[in-house]
């Protein structure tokens, strides 16, 4: 039985023992036809075969497969680890091809060859990326792209452009245009324009910090002082289309959980996040009431639409606010530290800073849950 087709030049095994992946053999027909095989679980852009052993070794079912995703699209967090572990060898062996900038490697081909191989640019080694790395800038009326280096952007604002139907949201460079390749370099992604794209943004948000100075979002770019280099550090996913920047919040912006932009993001640095951040390898139904409590705290709080309803004070219905305020009334407070507790701050664009108070956690709870 064959799916995934795409990954047909990769294998996964475990201590020697296939487990996914094409087993070989694929000159022989006869073979090809009688010999099954189960799509791999783990993905890069390049062909590869990994040997699993030790503690490392991820869940399997007592088939010996890989388990199912969760509601088809929730990777498994034993898979889900190993997954980032490869994602970020991958960015670790690639890194010496950057660094042939020294010697006459122009922008253009690196960016060709990271995109066929799908390299995940921004995991980098960030002091790398700092000395050498140039990205692609492009305006909506030209169909080729200019070149900035990194290291010397002060500032980015982000923006959201597209057709209606297809909104994007990307940083622009003040006076030069949109971070972003051009339509023929994004070509030489395998899965096309958005995909290509999307890793840029994850590249600028790494260096980003974000503060808010007379009432308007300013994001800097700076050298990275921290030590995030893996994709759950950088961000974290609920399910195919949800995903949430974890961005280092400074100045003014330093107390809030969230705030309100282009772009969803938290704050790195608030310790609900974090407590987040180290539970996303935990399936959800072995969290604790109090550790699903600050998942549901964190994606509400983070959601456009929600920051927009709580600016207004308009929340007055929806399953969503009164799941955590129900939470919120059976979790023993006394057990857990203080700065975990209410009140909460976000910012919005409309309010400026809104505070989640216990008393409005205690409201929710009694809210009508249709939507």
């Amino acid at each position: 039985f064959r799916y995934f087709a795409s990954h047909d030049e990769t294998v996964t095994c475990m201590d020697g023992i296939l487990i996914c992946g094409n087993p070989g053999r694929g000159e022989d027909e006869e073979m090809a036809w009688r010999l099954g095989w189960r799509g791999n679980s783990l993905t890069l852009g390049d062909p590869f075969v990994v040997d699993i052993r030790g503690t490392l070794k991820p869940v399997i079912t007592p088939s010996r497969q890989p388990p199912e995703k969760s509601g088809g699209f929730r990777e498994e967090p034993s898979w889900s680890k190993v997954n980032n572990l490869l994602r970020k060898a991958h960015a670790a062996a690639w890194t010496w091809v950057l660094e042939c900038f020294e010697n006459g490697l122009s922008p253009m081909e690196f960016w060709k060859l990271s995109l066929l191989h799908r390299v995940p640019v921004h995991l980098m080694d960030s002091e790398t990326l700092w000395r050498y790395i140039q990205l692609p800038v492009v305006k909506d009326d030209e169909p080729d792209c200019e070149w900035v280096v990194l290291s010397e952007l002060a500032s980015v604002d982000p923006i959201i452009y597209g057709e209606e139907k297809n909104r994007k949201v990307a940083f622009s460079v003040p006076g030069k245009g949109r971070i972003g390749f051009s339509r023929s370099l994004s070509a030489w992604h395998p899965y096309g324009y958005g995909s290509a794209n999307s890793g840029l943004l994850q590249l600028v948000l790494r260096f980003a910090k974000l503060d808010i100075i007379k009432d308007t979002v300013f994001i800097s770019v700076r050298q990275s002082e921290s030590a995030r280099s893996s994709d759950t550090e950088l961000g974290m996913r609920d399910g195919p289309f949800d995903y949430v920047s974890c961005l280092q919040y400074i100045g003014n912006a330093t107390e809030f959980l969230s705030v309100q932009s282009p772009f969803r993001s938290v704050n790195s640095y608030h310790p609900v996040v974090r407590l987040v951040q180290t539970i996303q390898d935990v399936k959800y139904r072995e969290l604790t009431d109090f550790q699903r409590y600050c998942v549901s705290l964190m994606w509400l709080l983070s959601d456009d639409k929600n920051l927009s309803m709580l600016a207004k004070g308009s929340v007055e219905k929806g399953r969503q606010y009164r799941r955590l305020g129900t939470f919120f009334h059976t979790i023993d407070w006394n057990r857990h530290d203080l700065n975990l507790s209410p009140p909460y701050k976000v910012w919005t664009k409309d309010a400026g800073v809104v505070e989640i108070t216990r008393g409005e956690l205690s409201r929710w709870a009694e809210l009508p849950h249709n939507e």
